[in-house]
């Protein structure tokens, strides 16, 4: 049979691996409902500042990319050929 003293200690050292493991939910979580944020975020519509903000965001050959993209897919209305350009 184990003393009081074990007994005590025992259940001290529960109460540390109790605190220390609910810090990691904590931790778990947060990030849980920071990356479900990002989900919601991707299945809105999103505003025409948030797409100005995403493309500040980007660097120079992407938003190069991006521009000649925009063109052939929307405002090409003379059909013209798709050229590979480089932009630099």
């Amino acid at each position: 049979m184990k003393t009081n003293e074990e007994i005590l200690v025992a259940i001290q050292n529960i109460k540390k691996d109790i605190e220390f493991l609910s810090k990691k939910i904590g931790l778990h979580d947060m990030n849980l409902n920071r990356l479900n944020k990002k989900i919601e975020g991707m299945e809105d519509n999103k505003s025409s500042e948030q797409i100005l903000e995403a493309i500040e965001e980007l660097n120079n050959e992407e938003k190069q990319k991006l521009l000649n993209e925009l063109f052939y897919k929307y405002y090409n209305n003379r059909n013209l050929p798709r050229m590979d350009i480089d932009w630099e």
